[in-house]
This record gives structure tokens, C-alpha cells and sequence, in this order.
């Protein structure tokens, strides 16, 4: 029983922070986003608000140019050019309208439409009108329901209006156990591994994971969004489909991005896939990782289709070379060690990186760098040359020990891309 409730402790604190922190988001930010899905509207902006830097190259294939994806681009920045406005405000969350699905919701995704943005929670996706501060699904697919045969069916709102307002304060591991499955049922935990790193294409196509499954979603009728969500295309028990059926047990989907010249990223915490949009897995390319090793976040895409990947010990720039998948340092590829140390007790799973690579450096920008924090006990920001290294140095560029939090909690770890 033990090793069953210290895992729900742990998803309890997870996602009570980020459901908190995605419910502000939705409910502060819904008209403004109605303008950063679309250069042209954009373009009203204040000066005041943006700034000037060299940024990723947009992926032409992408739905825009910036929420598309989860952490914002191909680059993984989680940057935006828009600022807050200057002053003091004041805002009642609970009267703004909310979108439930989750329990953990890590990101909106801009669609192609202006008007509208892909809700994407670990049970459901729903279409969004977000026009003149609207907020209001119009459409829904209980993704998880289906994916699982109704094994995991789908969770009244109210239990996420619940579950929102809820503490951990004065909870113990038993009754965090008992609170969950009161309220998401008693496999609750396989419930939050589930569309955290998804992806909409240039046709307002979504890519996302549910169980096994990759599902490709699209509007029945893209003049009425309200008709209703389809299935486009669907990969069933997709580690199979790709790996062979001598997968190990413990092989799942961490998530999904996009190749520069349009093929679909899946990510396995054993390796990367590469297939076509239409899903079809008899031209997939995989790269099987050491059966040591496992990745629990998502991938960093450069405009040269250089795919960086961290596992738990190993920092890896794959390529697609446009027909292949490539570890090969002929083709630009190359695979580095880092410092890695235990399982913390809570923040990030595993004793490597908690975070997505990064990508800096863009344009004429002379140093060209995918960062991680490591998996040390005070943890490391670790930079990396992406492609020459120069001065025939080596490959990890520097680091510098985080010291945000060690005033507070002598070994400092994060979750968070860099």
C-alpha cells in the first residue's frame, strides 16, 4: 500500500501547483489570447509591451508560430514578446469563466482560427471560444474514456470545481490516497500521464496521447466548431505498433512534436519515432535509447530538424535527416553525459533532468546552446554547444549550480525547462 500512496502524495502536490497556476492562467489571460495565436492581430500591440530579440524560426508546419505546442515553440523557450501592462490590478478569479479538464492541464493551444484555442487536460480535449473574453468550450472528446475503454471514464466537472478549490494543508499520504480516488476514481494515477506535451498542426490538426493511443483530433466542421470533434487518425497501442511487441513493460509516451518539414515527433521514454502526419506507422523511424535510461519530458526541434533529447543520464541531439532518423555524428548527431543523482521525495520524476531541453542562441547569435538542469542533489543549469564545438572545447559548454531555492531547501530541484 505504501508504494501506492507516496506516489499520490506526490501527483497530489504536482498537480495541485500546476492546476492552480493553469487556473489562473485561464481565467486572467482569456481575452488577450485571443491575439497572440495571430501575427496580424498582434500588431495593435503597444511598443511598451514587446521587445526585440532573435527568436526560433517559426515551424511553417505548426498551427502558429507561438502556442502551438507545449512550452510555446519548436524551441521549447517558453518565451512570449508580450509583457504585462504597467500598474497595479485587481482580479477575482472565481468570476471568470473556466474551462474543467485535467486534473493537470499544462497547456492551451493556439489553433489556426484566432477566435479559438485547444483546451488539452489528461482526460479530455475541448475547442475553446476565447473571442471578446468568451471562455466557453464548444466542443469536447472525452480522449482518455475512449483510449481506455471506459476503464477511466470520464470525470463530472464538479469534481474539478472541487478538486480547484482543495488544500493539501494537514493531509497525510492516507488521506491524500483516499481524497483522489473520492474524487477521480481508484486508478487515479493513470490518469496524469496523459497529453501533457501535445501538438496542433498548420491544417488545426491536434496531436495528442491518451493511454496507449496517439490521436489525431480535428473539428467535424471547421465553419461550425460546435458540431463536434472527430478522430482523424489513431495509433492503438502505439509502443507496440512501432517497438515490436519485445517492448519492455514499462515503455510509455512521453509526448509529441513537430519536424520542421512536417512528420510527427513521438517521444517513449525509451527512445524517439519519427512518422507522417497520417499517423501511418509502416514508414516509422525509431532510436532505441540504453535500456538504462528513461526520458520523462519532451524534445527541443531546430530548423535543421535537430532533435535534442534528454534522458535520465544522457543528453542526446538526434537528426532527421528527412527519410531517417540519425544518431549518427556524420549527420550532425552526437550524445553527451551529465550528472545525475536520486529520486527526489516530490517536483520531478526520476534522478536525471526535470526539465525539457532548451534551445538559445538563434540567428546571428555566435553561441548556439540546449540547456537542461541536471539531476544533481543541488541541481546544475548545464549548457551544451548544439552543433560545432568550438575552439576544440567540449560539448558541455558550462554549468552553474541553482541557488534560487537553497536558502529554503538545502538540495534545490525543479520541474521546469530552463
Amino acid at each position: 500500500m505504501k508504494s501506492n500512496i507516496i506516489p499520490g502524495k506526490l501527483i497530489l502536490l504536482n498537480a495541485l501547483g500546476i492546476t492552480a497556476l493553469v487556473f489562473l492562467i485561464l481565467v486572467s489571460t482569456a481575452g488577450a489570447m485571443s491575439s497572440f495565436g495571430n501575427n496580424e492581430s498582434s500588431k495593435g500591440l503597444s511598443n511598451e509591451n514587446t521587445f526585440n530579440v532573435s527568436g526560433p524560426v517559426p515551424n511553417p508546419y505548426l498551427a502558429s508560430s507561438l502556442y502551438s505546442i507545449t512550452h510555446f515553440d519548436s524551441s521549447q523557450s517558453d518565451s512570449t514578446p508580450y509583457g504585462p501592462l504597467c500598474g497595479v490590478f485587481t482580479m477575482d478569479p472565481t468570476t471568470k469563466p473556466i474551462v474543467y479538464g485535467g486534473p493537470i492541464n499544462i497547456m492551451t493551444l493556439a489553433s489556426t482560427d484566432k477566435d479559438y484555442m485547444w483546451a488539452v487536460g489528461t482526460d479530455r480535449v475541448s475547442y475553446v471560444n476565447i473571442k471578446d473574453n468568451n471562455w466557453t468550450a464548444v466542443a469536447e472528446y472525452e480522449a482518455l474514456a475512449n483510449a481506455t475503454n471506459n476503464q477511466l471514464p470520464a470525470v463530472p466537472n464538479k469534481n474539478f470545481s472541487t478538486f480547484g478549490k482543495s488544500s493539501a494543508v494537514g493531509m497525510n499520504a492516507t488521506s491524500m490516497d483516499i481524497y483522489l480516488k473520492s474524487l477521480f476514481g481508484e486508478n487515479y494515477s493513470d490518469r496524469f500521464g496523459n497529453g501533457g506535451y501535445s501538438v496542433v498542426d498548420n491544417k488545426n490538426i491536434l496531436y495528442v496521447n491518451y493511454g496507449n493511443n496517439i490521436y489525431a483530433f480535428a473539428l467535424k466542421n471547421p465553419d461550425q466548431p460546435s458540431e463536434g470533434i472527430k478522430k482523424c487518425y489513431m495509433i492503438e497501442d502505439v509502443v507496440t505498433a512501432i517497438q515490436g511487441k519485445n517492448h519492455l513493460p514499462s515503455v510509455r509516451v512521453s509526448g509529441l512534436s513537430m519536424t520542421y518539414d512536417g512528420h510527427l515527433i513521438i517521444t517513449f521514454s525509451n527512445g524517439i519515432a519519427v512518422v507522417d502526419r497520417d499517423l501511418n506507422t509502416t514508414c516509422a523511424s525509431f532510436c532505441r535509447f540504453d535500456d538504462s535510461e528513461c526520458v520523462s519530458n519532451s524534445i527541443a526541434v531546430d530548423e535543421n530538424n535537430g532533435i535534442y533529447v534528454a534522458s535520465n543520464s544522457v543528453m542526446y541531439k538526434l537528426v532527421w535527416t528527412g527519410t531517417k532518423l540519425s544518431d549518427d555524428e556524420a549527420d550532425g548527431a552526437w550524445s553527451q553525459e551529465y550528472t545525475s543523482s536520486v529520486q527526489p521525495p516530490m517536483i520531478k520524476f526520476g534522478n536525471g533532468t526535470g526539465s525539457t531541453p532548451t534551445l538559445m542562441g538563434f540567428g546571428s547569435d555566435n553561441d548556439k546552446l540546449v540547456v537542461i538542469t541536471d539531476g544533481a542533489k543541488r541541481m546544475n543549469l548545464v549548457a551544451f554547444w548544439r552543433d560545432e564545438i568550438p575552439n576544440r572545447s567540449q560539448r558541455t559548454a558550462d554549468q552553474i549550480q541553482v541557488t534560487c531555492v537553497c536558502q529554503i531547501i538545502p538540495n534545490g530541484y525543479s520541474q521546469n525547462s530552463p
